[in-house]
């Protein structure tokens, strides 16, 4: 008698442990699309200065550290299923323009945005990006795209403008240009908050 509520007992289990492994199986893993990846992935060693064009100032900022994780969320309660997040933390050297990109994936659209990491903290969404279209939203907008854009004495193989407000704080809106494999090329501010910012020079080694 004991031996059979024995062997009854390990089936159960090994039932209960069968589905749990089956759940994690079958909840899938979202990754960053590669594309969207190049707008606001670098490595550490990639540097920009910018000028408020307000004010004339120049400031430097460089990729302190790079955060790539995947976040857990649920399904139905059921089971967990991961999104990539990558990070890209740049440093100011005189505290002008602290920023950091944010690239979240998620089941069908890879998200690109960036966020100011100072007392005042808000954040814009740029673009989403399908793997094979760029999206807009109630937050954002692709106004214009480019290829082979100069801009000063540089060339950029593709550029995107972008009306973007943000998410934290509607209030905050400006106009983004954005170049893969570089980041942000310039914003201009549509609110009288947001500061105006230019690209001067950059050195960048895209995160891969």
């Amino acid at each position: 008698m004991k031996t059979k509520l024995k062997v009854a007992l390990q089936t159960v289990i090994l039932f209960l442990f069968a589905g749990l492994f089956a759940c994690k199986d079958d909840c899938p893993t979202y990754y960053v699309h590669p594309e969207a990846l190049a707008y606001g992935a670098f490595r550490e060693g990639s540097w920009w200065i910018y000028q408020d064009d307000s004010t004339g100032v120049r400031d430097c900022l460089y990729v302190e550290k790079v955060n790539n994780y995947f976040q857990e969320s649920t399904i139905d309660k059921k089971c967990q299923y991961k999104n990539q997040v990558i990070f890209s933390i740049l440093d100011s050297k005189k505290n002008i323009f602290p920023i950091f990109y944010n690239i979240h994936a998620s089941e069908n659209i890879t998200f690109v945005g960036v966020e100011y990491h100072d007392t005042h903290q808000y954040g814009f969404w740029l673009f989403g990006y399908s793997g094979i279209n760029f999206t807009n939203s109630e937050y954002y907008n692709i106004t214009e795209s480019y290829t082979n854009f100069v801009y000063l004495n540089y060339t950029f193989e593709k550029l995107l403008k972008i009306s973007s407000k943000s998410s934290l704080d509607t209030n905050r809106k400006a106009e983004f240009w954005i170049a893969p494999k570089v980041g942000i090329i310039k914003i201009i501010s549509k609110d009288f908050i947001t500061p105006n910012i230019s690209l001067v020079e950059y050195n960048t080694l895209p995160y891969e």
